[in-house]
């Protein structure tokens, strides 16, 4: 829509797609790079253009194709005290269906994929570990079992209708049909709790 957006603007004359040159895609790049964006957010804008102009240009000419990404800069992120983190601990028992994928990356730091698709075989509740195969690096880790996150597990076993499958089956189930799902539920979580993502903050700055 933004892409569409500028070209309404700056190209009036344009009607057809095969009318987006090279230097139309090149200049609308770097008018949202003008806008002060993160050198990922400029990746994933040229990614998504890229992509649809693969599918919709019949005469195989795309404008986006030959556009080099950024190189995207290392963030060292601050991380959260403790009193932060227990606000979002606070705000996220008003949602049941996302806390547990909460207080389990709070705890073990696993990413989204791997708290939601956590197995029992994984957990071992009787020596206080999690023994799982991380997807990012894919070692093999033993991560601690604290009380906060012990409740959860106990809650979470005592409803389950076996401990064969996944520890969380819904909120899998959710995030391999449609992990965005997963993601907005986590940043409304934040937002309540007083906190920002990177990308909302860059959009409201």
């Amino acid at each position: 829509n933004k892409f569409v957006e500028f070209i309404q603007k700056n190209y009036r004359n344009l009607q057809y797609l095969s009318q987006i040159t090279p230097q139309i895609a090149h200049h609308y790049l770097e008018y949202e790079q003008g806008r002060g964006i993160a050198p990922k957010t400029y990746n994933d804008i040229l990614k998504l253009l890229r992509s649809a102009f693969e599918q919709l240009r019949e005469d195989g000419q795309n404008p986006f194709k030959k556009i080099p990404t950024q190189e995207s800069e290392t963030i060292f992120r601050k991380p959260y005290i403790e009193e932060e983190l227990q606000q979002i601990l606070t705000v996220s028992e008003n949602h049941p269906f996302i806390r547990p994928i909460i207080v389990l990356g709070i705890m073990t730091a696993m990413r989204r994929g791997d708290c939601c698709l956590l197995k029992w075989k994984d957990v071992d509740l009787h020596s206080n570990f999690i023994k799982v195969k991380t997807s990012k690096t894919g070692a093999m880790v033993e991560i601690p079992i604290w009380p906060t996150l012990r409740k959860e597990l106990l809650k979470a076993q005592q409803e389950a209708e076996n401990l064969e499958g996944y520890v969380y089956p819904e909120q899998a189930k959710m995030y391999q049909e449609n992990p965005d799902g997963i993601t907005f539920r986590i940043k409304r979580v934040l937002n309540e709790a007083g906190f920002q993502t990177e990308a909302e903050h860059e959009r409201n700055h």
